[in-house]
């Protein structure tokens, strides 16, 4: 749930008891796109989360390739060489 752009407005020329009742829906607004921000927070991290894991593990198998990949290059040269 947003927080609605278009909140109703207080009225300063209106009774205490209305003005309290706008005040209180709009507290009410304001809670629940708080709790709605955290929750996209927490899944936010969870992403960035899951993305670092990729990401390492990304890392370690381009360093097995290129291993592998250096390995081959200097048996070639040795080969070439003989």
């Amino acid at each position: 749930m947003a927080f609605e752009a278009e909140a109703k407005a207080i009225d300063p020329h209106a009774e205490v008891q209305a003005q309290i009742g706008t005040l209180t829906q709009r507290l009410e607004a304001l809670e629940a796109n708080e709790t709605e921000q955290v929750k996209l927070i927490q899944q936010m991290a969870e992403q960035v989360n899951a993305l670092s894991v990729a990401v390492t593990r990304l890392h370690k198998r381009n360093l097995v390739a290129l291993s592998v990949a250096g390995a081959a290059a200097a048996l070639s040269i040795v080969l070439l060489v003989r």
